[in-house]
């Protein structure tokens, strides 16, 4: 009674195996699809906050009353922005910034490697329909009136 048990598992486990793969594949793009909401997300933010800041500095320059804080904020601020050694370490910044961004989605990614082996839908066989398994209980009840 063992063996015709084990052989079912085995149709069963051989009929998921192509689910399970395609499930994986879509796992692995909802994963990739996420890493990069999450990159959007960031980026999103930091051009917010870089328009605040413009729009702030823009209403400080731009307003007569707030000759004083012009002078105390915004000027000295352009003056260390706009320092040859400042500029130079920024654009070297935000150069390394932006070509980690490919290193860490390559990295996330698994090097581009899938960990599930592909699996060919013609080597699996499908299981026997009900018919065919009544017809061997019958055939077997005969053999053992035979015997």
């Amino acid at each position: 009674m063992g063996i015709p048990y084990s052989r079912q598992i085995n149709a069963a486990f051989d009929q998921v195996t192509p689910l399970v793969r395609r499930g994986f594949q879509i796992l692995e793009t909802t994963k990739n699809i996420a890493i990069l909401l999450a990159w959007v997300q960031v980026l999103t933010i930091l051009l917010l906050a870089l328009n605040f800041g413009a729009l702030m500095a823009l209403l400080v320059a731009m307003n007569p009353d707030l000759e004083k804080e012009r002078q105390n904020f915004i000027t000295p601020t352009l003056r260390i922005l706009m320092h040859p050694g400042v500029f130079s370490a920024l654009v070297i910044m935000a150069g390394i910034s932006i070509s980690a961004i490919p290193v860490g989605l390559y990295i996330a990614t698994d090097r581009g490697k899938s960990k599930i082996e592909e699996v060919d839908d013609e080597e699996i066989e499908p299981v026997p329909e009900e018919s065919e398994k009544e017809g061997k209980k019958e055939s077997k009840k005969e053999n053992k009136k035979e015997k």
